[in-house]
């Protein structure tokens, strides 16, 4: 039996190695998109999850869902709506994407509303694998890297270390639980890099990489806040974000468990390996 996938996330960098790992796997599948169109040779679906009609129709025939859902207000409402109509049409497992240290009880409100998300669809029953990936390295190439060129890394996180681990690591590791027809319902997956890597010694090698002097500065976390705010972003969004760099201030992302290998077969990719494949981006 051919088992088909739909993939959301998809305008998240995320999403987009995933469509491209299943494609080239040969998977069977579409990409939920805004308007419903194709990416690359994914042909695409479109997805709104304020409109569970639209759900239904998008995940009609689908047996394996990557649910991704949005970093906007109303984060739980929107999971509910996306269960209600995966029950209806039928699909058969979730792998969800959450994050490193959701727990619903957490002091951190970041993760205990991914938490709480999590819990929701762990109750769905519907069988779910959760994927829970740690800060990604992308960050440094897209959200750092204005700062990066400019010679200074300005975070509030203080001098703790982060497991970072590569987008298109998590990527394969979601692949390799789709294309896995006994993939274990339940399992939950903490996906880290290799080493913990404070800020400081990861701007050394960008430095090192474009040849030229790049400093950490660690700031407080109100002034990053009002800065955000400032800019013009959503408070509810700037909240969320002050908790996660509350998290991470705190040494909670050091961890390395050996989860990544355990399952997909090899180590992650290092960051000083990430830095030399895109050290253009902060040329």
């Amino acid at each position: 039996m051919v088992h088909h996938t739909l993939v959301t996330g998809t305008t998240t960098m995320l999403g987009r190695h995933l469509i491209r790992l299943l494609d080239e796997q040969g998977a069977r599948g579409f990409a939920g998109t805004p308007s419903g169109q194709a990416l690359g040779r994914t042909p695409g679906r479109p997805i709104d999850f304020l409109r569970g009609d639209r759900l239904i129709d998008a995940f009609g025939g689908i047996h394996t869902l990557f649910l991704h859902v949005p970093w906007i207000r109303g984060r739980v409402d929107l999971a509910r709506n996306a269960l209600v109509a995966a029950r209806v049409s039928g699909v058969r497992f979730i792998v969800l994407s959450s994050c490193y240290g959701a727990d619903p009880q957490s002091s951190f409100t970041f993760m205990r509303l991914q938490g709480e998300i999590d819990a929701i669809v762990q109750d769905s029953g519907i069988p779910v694998a959760i994927i829970r990936p740690n800060a990604m390295m992308q960050n440094y190439i897209h959200a750092y890297a204005d700062m990066l060129r400019d010679g200074a890394l300005l975070l509030p996180h203080g001098q703790s270390a982060t497991a970072c681990i590569d987008a298109l690591d998590v990527a394969r590791a979601i692949a390799t639980i789709i294309r896995d027809p006994e993939a274990p319902a339940g399992a939950v997956y903490d996906l880290t890099g290799p080493q913990a890597l404070p800020h400081g010694n990861a701007v050394e090698l960008v430095g090192a990489a474009v040849g030229r002097m790049i400093d950490y500065i660690p700031i407080a976390r109100a002034a990053a806040s009002r800065a955000m705010l400032a800019a013009g972003a959503d408070p509810w969004f700037v909240d969320q974000l002050d908790s996660l760099n509350a998290f991470l201030a705190r040494d909670q992302a050091a961890n390395v468990p050996p989860t990544f290998e355990a399952l997909v077969g090899y180590r992650p990719n290092w960051f000083a390996s990430f830095v030399t494949e895109h050290a253009t981006a902060w040329a």
